[in-house]
């Protein structure tokens, strides 16, 4: 994967994935600022009101004295090559306006002819349908994502994957030291592509300018991120914390996806 630019605001470096549609502060990939949320700007481009003390978009509670204004490229101005590989197409090819990128129609006919989404892990590859992530060479039951209903409004998924196995993993909430060989891994959300895939191919009648105006992400790449950047390192401070009071009550009210019983984390889309 090629590096990713980057963006310095108020003195905070943010990466500028637009495979993801987001900028997010670097070294905490929680803390995110989509594309989806700014405003256009008149003169091209987006523009945001970002709060300076919590280092994300500012709303109604933001003391004004923190308010900066920011104003930024469109994304095929700021990585044309990432904005080409979303939508299977040349460089050249690449619009002036996020708005006006389309998916490439032979692609499109690949795609609807039975060719796969593919997605990458490391060094692990998956085939992308309605069940998930299936892996390509091992056997087993890949990795879930959620289902239709729950997760199509969402624009990203998470998700704890062991690099040993290449499997997607839960971890026990009353954790006190982090899992080895585990990492959290973040995808862009496939369904609204699925969808799309889906609905051409029971309408598609050969019309290739029908082709030419779909607006379908067609590559999707994976953020893989240490543990040390995600949520771990706090759910194990507040774990030796309750140790040291006495408790063995892990602190699962704090994170509503902790499961009854042995309680785990299962990351989706933290």
């Amino acid at each position: 994967m090629s590096v990713l630019p980057e963006k310095i605001i108020d003195g905070t470096c943010f990466t500028v994935d637009v495979n993801l549609s987001e900028m997010r502060e670097k070294g905490k990939p929680d803390n995110i600022i989509p594309f989806s949320e700014m405003d256009c700007h008149q003169q091209g481009g987006y523009f945001f009101y970002y709060d300076r003390k919590l280092k994300q978009l500012a709303d109604l509670y933001t003391d004004p004295a923190d308010i900066l204004q920011v104003r930024t490229d469109e994304m095929v101005k700021v990585d044309p090559s990432g904005m080409a590989r979303k939508y299977g197409i040349a460089v050249q090819a690449v619009p002036q306006r996020d708005c006006d990128c389309r998916a490439d129609a032979e692609v499109l006919k690949r795609k609807l002819n039975g060719e796969a989404l593919m997605v990458s892990i490391l060094d692990r590859s998956f085939k992308i349908d309605e069940r998930g992530l299936v892996p390509v060479k091992d056997t087993g039951t890949g990795i879930l994502l959620p289902n239709w209903q729950n997760g199509f409004y969402m624009s990203k998924f998470s998700f704890f994957y062991d690099t040993v196995t290449g499997k997607q993993v839960s971890l026990p909430a009353d954790m006190i030291t982090p899992p080895k060989d585990v990492l959290l891994v973040t995808i862009s959300n496939p369904l609204s592509t699925l969808i799309g895939l889906r609905r051409l191919k029971m309408n598609y009648r050969g019309d290739v300018e029908v082709l030419k105006n779909c607006r379908l992400q067609i590559n999707f790449e994976t953020r893989v991120f240490p543990l040390s950047e995600s949520i771990v390192p706090e759910i194990i401070k507040e774990n030796r914390a309750e140790m040291v009071k006495g408790s063995a009550r892990p602190v699962s009210q704090k994170y509503p996806s902790l499961k009854g019983g042995k309680r785990r984390i299962h990351s989706k889309g933290y």
